[in-house]
């Protein structure tokens, strides 16, 4: 038998082993500074992959300021010309404030400062502070100097995620006197807020926004609906929505900028005619939905905190019939496809209302059905309301009768009544029945697996030591060496230089 010379890591081409960096920079930011200590092979091949250098953290509570400062040009020198997305977490540990009880704006200026060099060169910028001035304050100061250049801003994608926990007594106070006006972003796609008040459409611009979240935890002052719709009306180019909040009904709070759209104007539904993902977790979900006209939506999840209310099902559906009508209006473009994805969750679905029915069988080119804390017998019902139970859809039922016919996956999350379930596989085969795996508490997704062949979860219920790392007794250092093993190369092993 042909003795098969040694397969390690070390091995590989410098190309490949690039592209292995890459991956793990994306999972871990300082992995290509961990990766290259660890062999004179794998310090050329990080000096020669900038990409992997793409992703910078910098963290208030772990590094002191002269840290940061040289990491952050050790990152921009070895990432060549690329774009770098930056994450900065401002929420200084207890221990670090105890340390400088005396600074205020101070103590962010050393992180801003060091990054102010590079603005045009940051694609995306995630902070986490503890308030919003503090994130306002530190992204005003690192794009302080951007006016006196003819160069324009060119982050894409900003999140500003605010921690409202965290104790005040220990936190540097901000003078107003220091606070400069936030930057314009005119290459702004991407936001996502958290925690944090509506955008300033008179500061901000809008309009070029594709995509945006806005993430509020429930104990937070709820927003009134016509100030949700008051930043949609500025985001006209949107293809993607999230929010997750509480929401009442109320006039629009007063805003600084005299030229926003009038209260009267936003009474008429509001047209978002690029919009196709649109996700809700909240309250009064069909007050919102109804001023809205969605032509191209093609997902649609929703998450009813107030599902339970009285008459929550017929206003649901009556809401969700509504908006398949607005999208079948005739337009100049080409006519919508209709909905492809539907998620429902703490949505109530009721036969005894015929709007649901009218729903399910509007909804020809549907593909994936979500369901989590609803009455799946009553959705299941309906989606076999056409077929005999003893007669399978291909044999007794013309394709046109049939409810939802391009469905192809029914995701129920939790468990699974046996009985209606059982019946649809057996009447609807062309349809995967599924059940969703995820962590308590998040939402649904589309990471669904088919019953039967769910990974096995036994070998991961206890943690192993070292396993997060690449040094000795680490997941890598243990792979490497059973690859050694099976290519019975010692001596390969020996001179692979970690």
């Amino acid at each position: 038998m042909c003795q098969s010379s040694s397969t390690t890591i070390t091995t590989l081409p410098p190309e490949l082993l690039g592209e292995i960096f890459v991956h793990c920079a994306l999972d871990e930011p300082d992995s290509p500074a961990m990766l290259a200590t660890l062999s004179h092979r794998f310090h050329k091949v990080a000096l020669s992959t900038p990409q992997a250098w793409q992703w910078l953290t910098l963290s208030l509570s772990e590094y002191p300021r002269q840290v940061c400062s040289r990491k952050t040009h050790l990152w921009f020198a070895r990432s060549a010309e690329c774009a770098i997305n930056v994450k900065v977490n401002l929420i200084p540990s207890s221990t670090y404030m105890h340390q400088i009880p005396n600074e205020s704006s101070g103590t962010y200026l050393g992180i801003s400062e060091s990054l102010k060099p590079f603005f045009s060169r940051i694609h995306s910028l995630n902070v986490d502070a503890t308030s919003e001035n503090i994130a306002q304050y530190f992204i005003s100061n690192v794009y302080s100097s951007s006016s006196n250049t003819a160069l324009p801003i060119p982050l894409e994608g900003l999140v500003l995620r605010i921690n409202s926990d965290f104790p005040t007594t220990l936190l540097p106070s901000i003078p107003a006197s220091t606070l400069i006006p936030f930057p314009i972003l005119p290459r702004l796609s991407h936001l996502q807020l958290v925690n944090h008040s509506l955008p300033n459409q008179g500061a901000t611009d809008l309009s070029g926004l594709k995509i945006l979240s806005i993430i509020r935890p429930v104990r937070a002052p709820p927003l009134t609906i016509m100030n949700v719709l008051r930043v949609l009306c500025h985001c006209r180019s949107l293809t993607s929505f999230t929010f997750e909040g509480r929401m009442i009904e109320g006039p629009m709070a007063p805003h600084q900028n005299e030229d926003e759209q009038p209260e009267e104007e936003l009474s008429t539904p509001l047209t978002l005619p690029a919009i196709t993902q649109f996700s809700l977790r909240s309250n009064r979900i069909p007050q919102l939905l109804s001023a809205l006209i969605l032509p191209e939506l093609r997902i649609l999840t929703i998450n009813d905190l107030d599902g339970r209310r009285p008459n929550a099902s017929e206003e649901t559906g009556t809401m969700l019939r509504q908006l398949l009508v607005r999208m079948e209006l005739p337009r100049e473009t080409r006519k919508s496809d209709g909905l492809r994805i539907l998620e429902l969750r703490g949505v109530t679905i009721r036969r005894q209302y015929s709007v649901w029915e009218w729903c399910f069988r509007r909804m020809w080119n549907l593909e994936v059905l979500g369901l989590k804390d609803t009455n799946v017998d009553e959705a299941v019902g309906i989606l076999l309301s056409s077929i005999h139970s003893d007669v399978p859809v291909a044999e007794g039922t013309r394709r046109e009768e049939i409810v939802c016919p391009r469905l192809h996956t029914l995701s129920v999350t939790g468990e699974l009544p046996s009985g209606s379930l059982k019946m649809f596989e057996s009447c609807r085969p062309a349809t995967r029945v599924v059940q969703e795996i995820r962590k308590e508490g998040s939402d649904l997704g589309l990471d669904l697996e088919p019953r039967g062949n769910w990974p096995a979860l036994v070998d991961l219920s206890s943690p192993v030591t070292g396993s997060g790392g690449f040094g000795f007794g680490s997941s890598f250092d243990r792979q490497r060496k059973t690859i050694g093993q099976e290519g019975n190369s010692d001596s390969d092993s020996k001179s692979s230089g970690l």
